[in-house]
């Protein structure tokens, strides 16, 4: 009875193909009937697996939702702690919120909300001050005489210091100011009285002092310095840091400017109303008259020449090698073993021929009249 039922019940599933006897019509009727249970158990898989499929994301929606609640509990805490840090205070987020501005074009203000334009940052009012790691600062402030930005080192000592006033700009390093005003800069004083003002009071050779120029990269080691220490205004050349100059160009007295230290090459003609040398005998020692001067003389060659590496006319004088090894006096050879001769000094030996010559004429003239 059950049976029967059942296959009443599915009935409206089956779909009989034309049969020929009742038979045949049963058969298909079964066979239509087990078909139809085949695609319910399929049904109901299908069913089983969305089911399984609904209840997996429902759990991952919990747990994210889950994951989601705790990340949010800590993200209160956070804020929570940042509020305490704030001294729990609404009233000092505000303030922070007032004196911090971001613009639409991101440019931000501190102390204002009117960013200038193309400023990514804008401070209005107060100093700003950088700390370095290990030492050091950096302040950008307004005082009372102008803008300014200092440099402090790893000691907290001021070693630059940027100023700018109505009046001048002033770069100070070390106590050592650098002024600019009306075009004029001044060194060592705030009212330079021209293009280029150095002024010094202190002495001692210490680059600070009048104007250095290094040889090379350390110490008191200079080329040339011009300098004005003790009310002297000179000029000092040097190639070694163990000396204060190699050569001096200075000026103790009034029109008169004196060469100190090592030689003066000229290397072209030098013209002059007067040329002279000391001579002064307190500065002298071991004085000594010149002997057979007239037979040194007769040994020396005059010749005439023209210079190697200039085209001129003939000139005439002595070859030094030749003047060395008769007279060595009156021979001096420079660092590039070049040779070069005092002639000045010349006049000491002909002085002395001359006077050796005129003996030797007037015991002429003795015999002469003996006879």
């Amino acid at each position: 009875m059950r049976i029967v039922v059942m296959l009443l019940a599915l009935m409206p599933l089956v779909s009989f193909a034309k049969c020929n006897t009742p038979v045949e019509c049963y058969q298909q009727a079964i066979e239509g009937y087990q078909q139809a249970i085949e695609d319910l158990r399929d049904a109901r898989a299908e069913i089983k697996m969305a089911r399984d499929e609904v209840k997996k994301v429902k759990e991952d929606a919990e747990k994210k939702i889950k994951d989601l609640t705790v990340s949010m509990e800590k993200t209160d805490a956070k804020i929570t702690a940042l509020l305490k840090r704030l001294d729990g205070s609404a009233k000092k987020v505000t303030q922070l919120v007032d004196a911090v501005s971001v613009s639409e074009n991101g440019n931000v203000g501190i102390g204002t909300t009117n960013q200038e334009r193309g400023r990514k940052l804008h401070i209005s009012g107060g100093s700003v001050r950088i700390d370095v790691s290990g030492g050091g600062q950096v302040q950008i402030s307004t005082p009372v005489e102008g803008p300014g930005l200092a440099i402090f080192d790893t000691t907290n000592t001021q070693a630059f210091n940027l100023l700018s006033t109505t009046k001048y700009n002033r770069i100070d390093s070390d106590g050592r100011p650098i002024i600019i005003t009306d075009g004029n800069v001044g060194i060592g004083t705030t009212t330079p009285e021209g293009p280029l003002h150095i002024k010094t009071t202190r002495q001692g050779n210490a680059f600070s002092d009048g104007i250095g120029f290094l040889k090379g990269s350390g110490g008191n080691d200079y080329q040339l310095q011009i300098n004005a220490v003790g009310g002297v205004p000179h000029i000092d050349f040097s190639r070694s840091a163990n000396e204060d100059f190699d050569m001096r160009l200075a000026v103790y007295t009034e029109n008169e400017l004196v060469i100190q230290g090592g030689e003066v090459n000229v290397r072209e003609s030098l013209k002059a109303k007067t040329i002279t040398e000391t001579s002064d005998e307190r500065l002298k020692k071991n004085i000594q008259p010149l002997v057979s001067s007239l037979a040194k003389l007769a040994q020396l060659r005059g010749v005439s020449f023209k210079w190697k590496d200039e085209p001129q006319d003939n000139q005439i004088g002595l070859v030094a090698q030749e003047v060395e090894k008769i007279l060595p006096e009156i021979v001096s050879t420079d660092s590039e073993g070049y040779k070069s001769i005092a002639y000045g000094k010349l006049t000491a030996v002909l002085l002395e021929a001359i006077k050796e010559q005129q003996q030797q004429i007037d015991e002429l003239n003795k015999r002469l009249e003996q006879k």
